[in-house]
């Protein structure tokens, strides 16, 4: 699978690397090299600040949450998490993590989960994010290169089954490859 890189070197630039984006040369002659295979990185240079809140910004609260939901009853969850134009921050893994934990299924209708587990939800996405970004920092401090996931509970190619013993479905849900488990509740 392909995916965006950063490399360090000393002197040269790996030569191994398709799709360079940017190199950054330092003084003591180290060279970060950024790569995406996917085509997918955009590099900016001070950015203009974006209007659509980070997950984990003070700016993404339980009301800009329902209202988002609220704005979308017909489409999937998975799809409304996954939308980078409502949400900054969540990918395709910790979407299928958070939906996880959440008991929720990500074939749901956002219009027909009751706000009960929305508000559930929405305490979901910032405990995952945080025990994601935890479990990166004590399982592979040094990383800087690449997605780590061999943690996840559920997006995980390695596994077949959850710590619970259940059976992990993976397919295509919001044209994104999906893993979840028949115990997360469907509200359609």
């Amino acid at each position: 699978m392909s995916k965006g890189i950063f490399t360090i070197n000393q002197k040269q630039i790996n030569t191994s690397l398709f799709n360079k984006i940017a190199s950054i040369y330092f003084d003591d002659e180290t060279i970060l090299t950024i790569s995406d295979e996917k085509r997918l990185a955009k590099i900016e240079l001070n950015p203009e600040k974006k209007l659509v809140p980070d997950a984990l910004s003070e700016g993404f609260s339980l009301s800009y949450f329902q209202s988002l939901v609220s704005k979308s009853p017909r489409k999937n969850i998975k799809a409304l998490l996954v939308d980078q134009k409502k949400i900054r921050g969540i990918g395709n893994g910790y979407v299928d993590e958070i939906l996880y934990n959440a008991k929720i299924s990500p074939k749901s209708k956002t219009g027909k989960i009751p706000e009960k587990e929305i508000e559930l939800l929405y305490s979901e996405i910032g405990k995952t994010l945080r025990w994601g970004i935890e479990s990166i920092k004590t399982n592979s401090p040094n990383t800087i290169s690449g997605e780590q996931r061999d943690f996840f509970k559920v997006h995980n190619k390695k596994i077949k089954q959850t710590e619970k013993w259940e059976k992990i479905m993976v397919e295509k849900v919001a044209s994104k490859e999906t893993y979840y488990t028949f115990s997360q509740k469907l509200f359609e």
